[in-house]
């Protein structure tokens, strides 16, 4: 499926109330200007990103956002690429209109199968889908934090080897401390770094996921921007995996530091009363009391 990304400069230049001669400046004349927003003619990718900047468009998050909302608009856009991933229906939907199977593809589809089934109840199609990504991801000499994300799904199928788990947490912690890594980005990987705390843990590796931990802390620490906030719901997670994993060793510190993590959740859920807090105090509860062999009672 093909976009017609000089349309959506079209509307953008409209919708900011600039004219031709005016988005075009010095980068491309009006006239061939016009006949790209019509898809008569292509430009070059910098000359794109000049005629954004005459439209007073600089930050790459809101280049990002107006790309996308035009191209949902366009009513020749699939009714499968619009609604989402929300049922497997829609992804498979997807691929077809796709075309092909593809590592995006495949992302999306795997992302939608803790939806429907578990691990026991995998179809033959699952596994393959899971294979080839697996197989695809692995191809890759260097990794984009999207990347890390799909890893943290697959290993909730496959058995990795310890020293595997060790490579791949400690390149996302370089990537972590990257200039031009963003925000949200940052939280994909600090979330991918809690499930390998997490498959460290439940391996019986426990200093190893505690290690992971400790160098996660420092980094959140040095992390002196004031966008750091973004990351606290990723950073609390990782508080979580360490109490899991202390609880795990039978250690009275994980009882601690749950009454800890029991009564922020609170103070939350009194708050703000959310649903969505509510469901997740919910399940923290449930796990340290499933976890809870210290001899200390879980209120």
């Amino acid at each position: 499926m093909e976009i017609n990304f000089g349309s959506v400069i079209k509307q953008i230049r409209e919708e900011r109330g600039f004219t031709l001669k005016e988005a075009a400046g010095t980068a491309i004349s009006p006239n061939n200007l016009s006949k790209f927003e019509k898809g008569i003619t292509t430009i070059k990718v910098d000359t794109y990103f000049k005629i954004l900047e005459n439209l007073k468009i600089h930050d790459n998050h809101d280049v990002i956002m107006l790309l996308t909302r035009y191209q949902y608009q366009d009513p020749s856009l699939p009714e499968a690429i619009k609604t989402g991933f929300t049922t497997q229906t829609k992804i498979l939907e997807l691929i077809q209109i796709l075309e092909s199977d593809t590592y995006f593809t495949d992302h999306a589809y795997i992302q939608s199968l803790g939806m429907f089934r578990n691990k026991e109840n995998l179809l033959k199609e699952d596994w393959t889908i899971l294979n080839r990504a697996k197989t695809a991801l692995f191809h890759l000499n260097y990794w984009l934090p999207k990347d890390y994300t799909l890893f943290a799904l697959l290993v909730e199928y496959f058995d990795f080897p310890t020293e595997t788990l060790q490579q791949i947490a400690k390149t996302a912690l370089a990537l972590l401390e990257e200039t031009f890594v963003d925000f949200k980005q940052k939280r994909e990987l600090i979330l991918t770094l809690s499930d390998i705390i997490r498959t460290y843990s439940r391996n019986g590796h426990y200093q190893l996921a505690q290690n992971l931990v400790d160098k996660i802390d420092v980094y959140r620490i040095k992390e002196l921007h004031p966008l750091k906030v973004v990351l606290q719901e990723a950073f609390f997670i990782i508080k979580m995996q360490e109490c899991y994993n202390l609880l795990r060793q039978d250690k009275k510190e994980g009882i601690k530091l749950a009454s800890q993590i029991l009564a922020y959740l609170d103070s939350l859920n009194g708050l703000f009363l959310d649903q969505t807090i509510s469901q997740f105090r919910d399940i923290f509860y449930q796990q340290v009391k499933m976890l809870n062999k210290t001899g200390i009672d879980w209120p």
